[in-house]
């Protein structure tokens, strides 16, 4: 075999060769500790600048604004837990109860319907715990504290349609139907009874402060509206009723300040989503992301800056009547530009609720009118041919745009004598009529599969 021959020509080339591979492997090391020390001082910058529980925070928040007097919880419970056992010989699971039995559809078609029968009788067992609800919801607090396991997840309780104040609504739907049994037996008294304790759960509700409970609120004044815009039409509320009712639906509107505790409580819960994600205990995958992001998010102290800032602009913006909102749009701009309040949507959120609270002031001024209007046609025996023949200017405008409701004095499409129309901006934002009659009962599923 012949010897390699080593040239000074190979020996330069090797030489050559081995500076560049030292300087390659430099670089990669200098890129890789680049690399773990942008890493570093990125996850370093994700660290929580404090641990704070939340959940106390907003324990404490429900607490602070919980008025003066008795509170309806411990009654709620015995009605739930206890009353609703002795009756049913089951679980105190009153969403169950009603949701087995089609109770709901009580509130549809003509009471005297013979397919009414079953439901009917589950009322009438029901019907006993309506003294037990209309005393709980005479009491003025509703204080139920969030449970420590919680902690971590307040947003999760938040969202969650089976917590106990949740309950509430469901024995509205109670005191819903037993206002229609009432209005169709002339217990007048009882009708009215029930639609105060309505605006005491809504009341209530609001008290835990959550989206879904002030949702839920507006809910319960919904139901009380409704029988009441049906009982006009389909029987003839006594004049003293009338002033009755006159007189519940001023304490029944909305307040757009005492809704304020819930832009509180959202912001406790998007602060706690923040110090989740800056938080040691952090998933993989949300790592993953942040540091992905961290161009975006920035460090924590940064957040909780942001998201402070934005929710102060959204408290303002909460207060502003419906025409200054839709022209001063700040709070729901600082809203949608911080990314970590994106993740849930949080602005759209705030502006559906807040155009629902508004909705709902609409609806109650239109029972107002309705009322008139029915009082005006009880005394003269017929039905006036403007909204100003029955009634002040101020009662017939409009209290979120100032603009004058729709009133036409003949019969409607559906059959009602007269017709009561959204006012202003809201005919675009509703394509149906203001007060509808009511929705036919519907069909059971077997007769869907009829020729």
């Amino acid at each position: 075999m012949d010897e390699i021959q080593t040239t000074p020509e190979s020996l330069k080339r090797k030489a050559l060769s081995h500076r560049v591979s030292v300087i390659v492997l430099i670089g990669i090391g200098v890129l890789v500790i680049a690399a773990i020390g942008t890493l570093g001082w990125r996850v370093y910058r994700m660290r929580p600048s404090q641990q704070i529980d939340y959940v106390a925070e907003a324990n404490q928040l429900i607490a602070d604004i919980q008025p003066s007097g008795p509170d309806g919880w411990s009654l709620y419970y015995d009605v739930l837990y206890h009353d609703l056992q002795v009756q049913f010989e089951s679980p105190g699971d009153l969403a169950e109860v009603l949701r087995k039995s089609e109770y709901h559809e009580l509130l549809y078609g003509e009471w005297d319907d013979l397919r009414h029968m079953p439901m009917k009788r589950s009322h009438n067992r029901l019907r006993k715990l309506v003294p037990a609800i209309r005393e709980a919801a005479a009491r003025p607090s509703f204080y139920f504290q969030i449970p420590p396991q919680a902690s971590g997840d307040l947003l999760m309780w938040s969202l969650m349609s089976d917590r106990p104040s949740s309950t509430l609504r469901q024995l509205g739907r109670v005191l819903g139907v037993d206002m229609r049994r009432a209005a169709n037996s002339g217990d007048w008294v009882g009708f009215t009874q029930n639609f105060e304790a309505l605006i005491g759960m809504a009341n209530q509700q609001l008290l835990s402060c959550t989206m879904i409970d002030l949702l839920q609120s507006l809910a319960l004044i919904h139901y009380g509206l409704g029988e009441i815009q049906m009982a006009a039409f389909e029987a003839e509320i006594p004049e003293a009723t009338i002033d009755k009712l006159l007189a519940l639906l001023d304490q029944a509107r909305r307040d757009p300040a005492a809704a304020l505790p819930v832009v509180e409580m959202g912001r406790l819960e998007q602060l706690e989503l923040a110090q989740l994600m800056y938080s040691s205990k952090n998933p993989i995958a949300l790592i993953a992301i942040n540091v992905a992001q961290a161009g975006r998010f920035g460090s924590h102290e940064l957040v909780e800056a942001r998201v402070n800032a934005a929710f102060d602009q959204l408290s303002g913006w909460w207060l502003m009547p419906l025409q200054t909102r839709t022209t001063t749009p700040s709070g729901m701009q600082m809203i949608s530009s911080e990314p970590l309040l994106n993740i849930f949507d949080v602005s759209q959120s705030f502006e559906r609720a807040r155009r629902q609270l508004d909705q709902v002031n609409v609806e109650i001024q239109a029972t107002k009118i309705l009322l008139l209007l029915h009082r005006h046609q009880a005394r003269t025996g017929s039905w006036p041919q403007s909204l100003g023949d029955a009634m002040n200017e101020v009662e017939f405008v409009d209290p979120t745009t100032g603009a004058p409701f729709k009133f036409t004095p003949a019969p409607s499409e559906d059959g009602l004598p007269i017709v009561l129309d959204w006012p202003g901006r809201w005919r675009q934002w509703n394509n149906h009529s203001l007060i509808p009659a009511r929705s036919p009962m519907p069909e059971p599923e077997y007769m869907s599969d009829w020729p």
